[in-house]
């Protein structure tokens, strides 16, 4: 069978893929092994090729093009959203820095301190979605 490549992807999107291609009727192939060990390895940048019948490629591609393009509006929002969060929690650092700066604190630890500061203001940033529904069930009646 004449196989052609139609799409390069990281390891953990590999079943993914696979999964909407087989959905749509297509039969895809991996052309290699999406082994977790081997994608540590190589610092996570191997591509697992992946292959439809040569007289498949062309519709294939065009579900992988579309399902690019559904996706494309969350990788977005994320990215966003990552943006934001990473926009906040250095603020909060940057103002903690100076009014420690003008009350002639500063030291090698206060840039350690700061650090650990900017990690858990971000860490909380990121997670007030959850945190908020947290508070949220634990303030219902039982």
């Amino acid at each position: 069978m004449d196989l052609r490549v139609i799409y390069k992807a990281r390891p953990e999107s590999v079943s993914r893929i696979v999964g909407l291609l087989r959905k749509e009727g297509f039969s895809p192939t991996v052309l290699d092994h999406p082994d977790s060990t081997y994608a540590y390895a190589s610092g996570w940048t191997n591509l697992i090729r992946i292959a439809v019948p040569h007289d498949q490629a062309r519709q294939a591609k065009s579900i992988l093009a579309k399902w690019e393009q559904s996706i494309e509006p969350a990788a977005d929002q994320l990215n966003r959203r990552f943006r934001t969060q990473l926009f906040y929690s250095l603020l909060i650092v940057l103002v903690l820095g100076a009014i420690l700066l003008a009350c002639g604190v500063f030291s090698t630890e206060l840039l350690l301190l700061l650090f650990f500061v900017w990690l858990a203001a971000f860490i909380i940033i990121s997670n007030v979605p959850r945190i908020s529904q947290i508070w949220r069930d634990l303030k219902k009646p039982l």
